[in-house]
C-alpha cells in the first residue's frame, strides 16, 4: 500500500527547497552567505512556515542572522509566491536551529566523561578490550580448538 502524503507535507518540502534556493542565490547579504535551512514546519492551514536555520560559520551570530532573515522575509515570500500556486503564500518566521550546537555540546560532554573514566581506571585495566580476554583458540572460526 503506497504511503499517503498530506498536502501540507508536500508543500512543506517544496517551500523548504524554494526558501533554501532564494536565501542561497538571491539574498545578497554577506551575513547569510553560509546559512543552511535545516528544517521547515508548515501549519496545517498552510499560512505560517517556521523555518529553522544554522550557519556553517562557527563565529556567526545566529541572533543577528535571524534578524536579517526576518527583515528579508517579505522579499523571500514574494519570490516564493511567484513560484508556487497557493491561495496565500505562507508567512515566514525564522528561528535559529540549536540542535547542532546541542549535539556538539553533548559530544564534548561524552568525550570528557570517557577520558575522565579512562584516567580513573589508569593502569588498573590489564585486559585487552579487543579480545575481551579470549584466546586464539576461543576465537577459532568454526568454534573448534586448534
Amino acid at each position: 500500500m503506497p504511503k499517503e502524503f498530506h498536502r501540507s507535507e508536500r508543500v512543506s518540502e517544496l517551500l523548504h527547497r524554494l526558501v533554501s534556493d532564494v536565501v542561497r542565490n538571491e539574498v545578497h547579504d554577506p551575513r547569510v552567505s553560509l546559512v543552511t535551512i535545516t528544517d521547515l514546519h508548515l501549519s496545517r492551514d498552510l499560512t505560517v512556515a517556521k523555518i529553522y536555520f544554522t550557519s556553517l560559520d562557527d563565529q556567526a551570530d545566529l541572533d543577528e542572522i535571524a534578524t536579517v532573515l526576518q527583515k528579508a522575509a517579505g522579499f523571500i515570500r514574494s519570490k516564493i509566491g511567484r513560484e508556487i500556486r497557493l491561495r496565500t503564500t505562507p508567512e515566514l518566521r525564522f528561528f535559529k536551529d540549536d540542535v547542532e550546537l546541542s549535539g556538539r555540546a553533548i559530544g564534548t560532554l561524552i568525550a570528557d566523561a570517557v577520558s575522565r573514566d579512562d584516567e580513573r581506571r589508569g593502569s588498573d585495566d590489564t585486559t585487552d578490550d579487543t579480545t575481551d580476554g579470549a584466546t586464539d583458540e576461543d576465537n577459532d572460526e568454526h568454534g573448534s580448538k586448534s
